[in-house]
């Protein structure tokens, strides 16, 4: 599928923890959906609440992610990039 990107053990990018769920997302559980917001990479949160098991900025304009963005995700959890420039 084109434009789709499952981005699993990612211990090469960072990030931080936080107990807030970003301002532009929701967020349920250890879910933090950041999806069709038209985020860029200017605009995509920095911090995402301690215990997020599942990460989606899928439908956004992104074209790349910060250093350190995905740094704590364990590899059991996971981030969804699909129909994204990156």
């Amino acid at each position: 599928m084109k434009g789709f990107l499952l981005l699993c053990l990612l211990p090469l990018f960072g990030g931080q923890r936080s107990s807030a769920c970003p301002h532009l997302c929701s967020c349920h559980d250890n879910q933090v959906d950041c999806s069709r917001r038209a985020l860029t990479s200017s605009t995509l949160p920095t911090s995402f609440p301690a215990g997020t098991t599942s990460l989606r900025l899928h439908d956004n304009r992104l074209t790349s992610l910060p250093n350190g963005l995905l740094e704590n995700l364990r590899e059991d959890e996971y981030a969804l990039l699909k129909d994204s420039s990156i």
